[in-house]
């Protein structure tokens, strides 16, 4: 992104709406349309798992959600620690993103969903203090 005149209002500025779209996953994790988005990705993890085990012998799409979940950390990490322009679809991913790391086992899956649900929650409340 170049729209300033500061490389590093650019960052915080990707940064910030990236953040933002995990507040919206977050936010919409709850109510009927949650209810709704959660059944849906819920069953496509469960067909695409189901595809997998069949072809190849084992479920795949935790390792895919455990893939795009520590880019979106990595992407988010300041440029001088990690050198990474995160693609578009990655920082888009955000509401939805929430929602499928709960199929990531173990502890990497419990500290990502920790790591990716503060960075949510926090944006949520500086909208609403704001507001």
């Amino acid at each position: 992104m170049t729209r300033t005149k500061l490389p590093l209002a650019d960052a915080i500025l990707v940064r910030f709406a990236a953040a933002s779209f995990v507040g919206s996953g977050v936010i919409g994790a709850t109510g009927v349309l949650g209810d709704w988005a959660n059944a849906a990705i819920g069953w496509l993890t469960s067909f695409i798992d189901g595809l997998t085990v069949e072809y190849l012998g084992s479920a795949v799409v935790w390792i895919v959600v455990m893939g795009i979940g520590c880019l979106w950390v990595c992407a988010m990490i300041p440029d001088k620690w990690f050198k990474y322009d995160a693609p578009d679809w990655l920082l888009f991913s955000g509401p939805v993103l929430p929602a499928l790391l709960v199929a990531v086992p173990g502890r990497l899956g419990d500290g990502l969903t920790t790591v990716i649900t503060a960075i949510g929650e926090g944006m949520v409340s500086l909208i609403a203090f704001w507001i």
